[in-house]
């Protein structure tokens, strides 16, 4: 099933042209604004990979006398840098782009500062090494794959301004412990959202309504081995709901009030 996570991934960078306006401290630069002098990261050409073990992006940048702000992750940026084990990202930094990190299959340590507003598609798929991850703050929306094919992944925090999740975005995570879904999505009608996390023992819902789901989602889920976990008096309206009714063990807690 990692299969077509390659394939994707693969035929992004075949039509991905990569240039770079300069380089500062090993670093590759893309002018994104002339006017406000803003930078992202990208990376050397399609060929090169940042052979680091850890980097640390700087906030800002000296060229020729002139200072340019780092406000993103640029697509692709850091895509399979197989030696890369951590990064920091300044409090500059607003969005992480498409794939960037996908690939890091030995990255281990990630802070997201909560200056970032979104990540994009594919940001961390396939980056089997990562086993927890907090969302930045102020970000509404985990996009689709986001983390597909992280397969030592078991915990991550969802902030509660999300509104979405994506399709397929926890595919692949078998070692997925535990999801809380904040009480702002309304829905997790993608397909093949939670597909193979087969050792997730808790999920849970914040909503006090019994959120639509997509008709696999129960095939997606061991339904006998997870918990569900619902705010205090909502219990009665999930075992109602045809699609939640059927996890096996439901449960309240007040704190979600």
């Amino acid at each position: 099933m990692k299969k077509s996570i390659f394939i994707f991934l693969i035929i992004q960078n075949i039509f991905k042209i990569y240039a770079y306006d300069f380089e500062v401290h090993g670093i590759y630069y893309n002018i994104t604004d002339s006017v406000n002098n803003t930078v992202e990261v990208t990376r050397e050409n399609s060929e090169s990979v940042y052979n680091a073990d850890s980097l640390t992006i700087p906030d800002k940048i000296v060229v020729c006398g002139k200072t340019y702000k780092v406000k993103s992750i640029g697509k692709l940026a850091f895509d399979n840098c197989k030696k890369l084990r951590s990064v920091i990202l300044p409090d500059s930094i607003t969005n992480i782009g498409n794939s960037s990190f996908a690939g890091c299959t030995n990255l281990t340590s990630i802070d997201l500062p909560n200056s970032i507003t979104s990540i994009d598609i594919f940001a961390f798929a396939l980056c089997e090494s990562l086993k927890t991850i907090v969302l930045p703050n102020a970000i509404d929306s985990v996009a689709d794959a986001i983390f597909a094919g992280c397969s030592n992944l078991q915990t991550v925090i969802i902030p509660d301004k999300v509104r979405c999740i994506g399709q397929k975005a926890f595919f692949l995570c078998s070692d997925l412990e535990s999801v809380t879904i904040p009480a702002n999505v309304a829905n997790l009608n993608g397909c093949a959202t939670f597909n193979n996390c087969t050792n997730l023992k808790y999920l849970i819902l914040k909503n006090p309504k019994p959120i639509i789901v997509h008709p696999s989602f129960t095939e997606d889920i061991d339904i006998n081995k997870c918990t569900l976990v619902v705010p205090i008096g909502t219990k009665v309206f999930y075992q109602m709901d045809d699609n939640w009714k059927q996890f096996k063990n439901i449960i309240e807690q007040s704190i979600f009030m």
